[in-house]
């Protein structure tokens, strides 16, 4: 595993460890009494208490008693790490073994991967060949564990664990077939988790970090021991590290985009990426090259990146924004499409919340993963599931530059039946004119917000426009609305209990913010916001002009439109004998369309036939009467802006095919809302509004006191559960249409049972 590589952190730790302190992970800075001649493998420890389980059960302690006996060369570091092997041992054959992280595809990784360290340098000690084969014994259990398909993980990091450590396993085994399968899987892996090369898939640059650093470990590990996937890793390795380039802040401090963990402490980058262009990051210009551009657009990640300058002179002091919208999946993923971040004149000026902790239905950690912990907008006071049916509902649609600007375009379709197009202009690293466009047949309330930095602090507010100064600086942002908001309101820390406004500085830690919101009531709207980094002597000066559908700033014009949304599906089948011809009627005359349709059999909803999206707009199907067929269409443009419908079904009736069409409101599943309903002695009901679910399957997951506790899988749109011991408890859902896929994602709030 990636640790500080901090000899002295790992002394600490061990101490501690010998002093009946049990730490398990550095970023768990909590003291916990323990025996070490008794441990309990069920603790219930830290307010993570899953995240305290998984690194107890990874042997995490071994990892730190035997680094310690490596600077320090004290036996009892190694007596002690003996300890914790053979009671864990001893714990996982017992008959009171019920925890899911003895077992579990990251613990056993990283405890095979701790046992290994440990035996390469216990073996060197005299007289200790018994121990050594019944550790060795360990190891082999653990590495079968990880060679068996049933316990893998795939398409997600800890499948990348599971494969380096069966590989680190094959080599210490003289096992071959352990080196081979671990660099099949870990290849599929990789494919999946850097798609365009250049960002870790899961939506965190904390976890893209994490990785990142992990992959070099591989590279250099396959290096080692001469094996010729070395090469192929340190690709990987090298288009994750050109993102690290630009994402880093000019503070050095990391965006807390996704489920990135703050900090108390100042930017600083420790690793070596072996990358000249960072090394000069990593230098403030003192070392190394110099990057390329001020302008990186990663499309089909979904970011911008804009950055000021790059003079070593004044290196912190450069503006700096990111601008975000899009997904390929929904691990450690935010509701935060559409927003940006802002860092200027060494200072945080609009800011991400970070990652409070992993406890599903905790109101700090639901904050935190919602849209209003983030810069970007709101409909009806709601926030959206992040699932896979969500994904292609967001996204970023283009980027020009102009004449005196840079412009990028973003979508979010998930709000039901509401269209949003966010745009960033970009005049100069203190001018930025941002455009929301948003299209509804029906009335809705809908909220900018704005998530201050700590360094910044609110001088003036009204419903147009908001005066924030920079502190310690000259420096402050004029915030204004050139098209009238409604009202404004701001929230400060968590003195509201229904509404926040932190931000993380670690592992269950938080610190109070300043949030403010811009709100409008309509149908079809628009907010026109420019932000301006102003000198406060300059603060009245330049005024920003907006008329006839035009901003005038600084001697450049911006023009503001709507563009042509993507169509609706208009689907046409044509039956002839056992032949359907599908026509999508849909058109544009500034986008290029793309088209594809599946037959699915409508019982099954497993693909009968299709064809893959091209630029014709219709297929021809044969078809069998022994078969009924619900029929799907997809439609997208260049930007990957998708809709799918069910457009309807054939079926065999009598002698011939019939078509029966869906209404256009009934072609895709909706889901409204949910809730928790009390019906007396701890029996409660959990229920989803939804509509237009075609066979509908659905998985309830149970949480108690943070850890997993219970798994009901069920074809209903509501669960009835009775807690029956004291607790808080959280359930997490999933549903699933048998033609969409999965459709929400999400969970309820906690439930105290006393």
């Amino acid at each position: 595993m990636t640790l500080n590589h901090n000899s002295n952190l790992f002394v600490g730790f061990a101490n501690r460890l010998l002093n009946n302190d049990l730490v398990v992970n550095e970023k768990i800075n909590i003291e916990v009494y323990y025996d070490i001649d008794n441990i309990n493998w069920d603790i219930n420890a830290s307010v993570s208490p899953n995240t305290f389980l998984l690194y107890l059960h990874s042997l995490r302690p071994v990892l730190f008693l035997t680094k310690a006996y490596l600077e320090k060369k004290d036996i009892n570091y190694l007596n002690a790490a003996l300890k914790f092997i053979f009671s864990w041992r001893e714990y996982s054959v017992s008959e009171t073994n019920h925890n899911r992280y003895t077992w579990y595809d990251h613990s056993v990784a990283e405890r095979t991967e701790n046992l290994i360290f440990f035996l390469e340098v216990y073996q060197n000690l005299e007289n200790v060949k018994e121990r050594y084969e019944s550790i060795l014994s360990i190891i082999k259990t653990n590495a079968e564990w990880l060679f068996d398909d049933n316990n893998y993980t795939r398409r997600h990091n800890h499948g990348i664990f599971e494969d380096f450590s069966l590989i680190k396993s094959g080599y210490f085994l003289n096992d071959d077939g352990y080196i081979q399968k671990g660099i099949t899987r870990l290849d599929e892996q990789l494919k999946y988790a850097f798609p365009n090369k250049y960002i870790h898939i899961e939506n965190s640059v904390g976890y893209h970090i994490g990785i990142t650093a992990y992959i070099k470990e591989i590279y250099k590990y396959l290096k080692s021991v001469s094996n010729e996937y070395a090469k192929t890793a340190y690709d990987y390795f090298s288009g994750a590290v050109e993102f690290l380039v630009y994402v880093y802040k000019p503070n050095l401090a990391l965006p807390l985009l996704g489920d990135t963990i703050g900090s108390r402490e100042s930017g600083k980058i420790e690793e070596n990426y072996l990358n000249r262009q960072l090394e000069y990051v990593q230098s403030k210009g003192l070392q190394g090259e110099v990057p390329e551009n001020n302008i990186k657009v990663y499309s089909n990640d979904g970011y911008f990146i804009f950055r000021e300058y790059w003079d070593s002179t004044d290196f912190d002091q450069s503006t700096w924004m990111l601008f975000k919208a899009g997904y390929l999946s929904s691990t450690h993923k935010h509701a935060d499409d559409l927003s940006f971040l802002l860092y200027s004149k060494g200072h945080d000026i609009f800011i991400d919340p970070g990652m409070y902790n992993y406890m599903i239905g905790d109101k700090i950690h639901e904050y935190t993963n919602s849209n209003f912990a983030h810069n970007t907008l709101i409909v009806d006071g709601k926030t959206y599931s992040v699932s896979k049916f969500n994904s292609n509902k967001v996204g970023l649609y283009s980027y020009n530059k102009k004449n005196g600007y840079h412009s990028i375009v973003a979508f979010n379709n998930i709000f039901n039946g509401v269209q949003i197009d966010r745009t960033v202009n970009i005049i100069d690293g203190d001018n930025f004119i941002i455009i929301d466009d948003i299209l509804s047949r029906d009335y809705h309330k809908y909220t900018q917000v704005f998530h201050l930095s700590n360094d910044v602090e609110i001088m003036d507010l009204s419903k147009d426009y908001a005066l924030l100064n920079i502190k310690k600086t000259k420096y402050c942002v004029l915030l204004e609305q050139l098209n009238s908001s409604d009202s404004v309101a701001y929230i400060e820390g968590n003195k509201n209990n229904e509404q926040f406004s932190l931000m993380s500085i670690g592992l269950n830690q938080v610190v109070p913010t300043t949030t403010i919101v811009f709100n409008k009531l309509d149908y079809n709207t628009r907010f026109v916001t420019s932000i301006r980094i102003l000198e406060k002597r300059n603060l009245y000066k330049n005024n920003v002009l907006y008329s006839n559908n035009k901003v005038l700033i600084n001697g450049v014009s911006i023009e503001i439109s709507s563009r042509e949304r993507l169509p609706e599906n208009e689907v046409v089948v044509e039956i002839y004998g056992n032949k359907a011809k599908l026509i999508n009627k849909a058109n544009s005359d500034n986008q290029k369309l793309s088209y594809s349709f599946y037959l699915l059999n409508e019982i099954t909803g497993r693909k009968y036939d299709s064809r893959p999206y091209s630029f014709l707009n219709h297929a021809e199907f044969k078809l069998d009467k022994n078969c009924s067929y619900a029929i799907m269409s997809y439609l997208k443009n260049t930007a990957r802006e998708t809709v799918v419908k069910l457009v309807g079904f054939i079926r065999y009736v009598g002698e011939e095919f019939l078509f029966e069409k869906l209404d256009k409101n009934q072609q895709q599943p909706i889901v409204e809302e949910a809730n928790i309903i009390s019906q007396g002695n701890n029996l409660f009901k959990f229920e989803v509004s939804i509509s237009n679910f075609n066979v509908l399957t659905s998985k309830w997951y149970i949480y108690k006191n943070g850890a997993s506790h219970q798994y009901i899988g069920n074809n209903s749109n509501f669960l009835e559960y009775q807690f029956t011991e004291p607790g808080i408890y959280s359930v997490l859902y999933r549903m699933n249409d048998i033609y969409f896929g999965e459709v929400v994602f999400d969970n309820f709030e906690e439930i105290r049972i006393d």
